[in-house]
């Protein structure tokens, strides 16, 4: 029997709140196996309705395609719920794949999660 990666250490999922604004902060790799966790606490932090909520990729070391699914999906969910996504990424492994498929003009995507708050709340600061 083929043994199940290990979600844990693959992953893992840090969210703080100031002024109403959520921060998830991802770190490690954002593949099939690891995605579920990232996707239930975006569309649940999603749900609470924020002043604004950004994704902080930026200790992301892996991002596959379910990774540009689950941003799509946030994208939508958000914009459903009237509530500001922004992208927190700095690095190639991120940058890259939403450039080539374009998702990335979909997306507010910042170098930080100051700048990311910034664009999508500007009266904020």
């Amino acid at each position: 029997m083929a043994e199940q990666p290990d979600v844990e250490r693959a992953l893992s999922l840090e969210t703080t709140e100031t002024d109403g604004v959520v921060v998830v902060a991802v770190v490690g790799e954002v593949d099939m196996a690891t995605s579920p966790p990232v996707r239930a606490e975006v569309s649940r932090r999603l749900d609470a309705r924020p002043a604004a909520l950004v994704l902080d990729l930026r200790r992301v070391v892996f991002f596959g395609t379910t990774g540009i699914s689950m941003l799509v999906e946030a994208e939508h969910h958000a914009r459903r719920l009237g509530v500001p996504l922004g992208i927190a990424a700095n690095q190639a492994c991120v940058l890259r794949p939403l450039a080539a498929t374009e998702v990335d003009t979909l997306l507010t995507v910042r170098p930080d999660p100051a700048a990311a708050i910034e664009a999508v709340l500007p009266e904020s600061q």
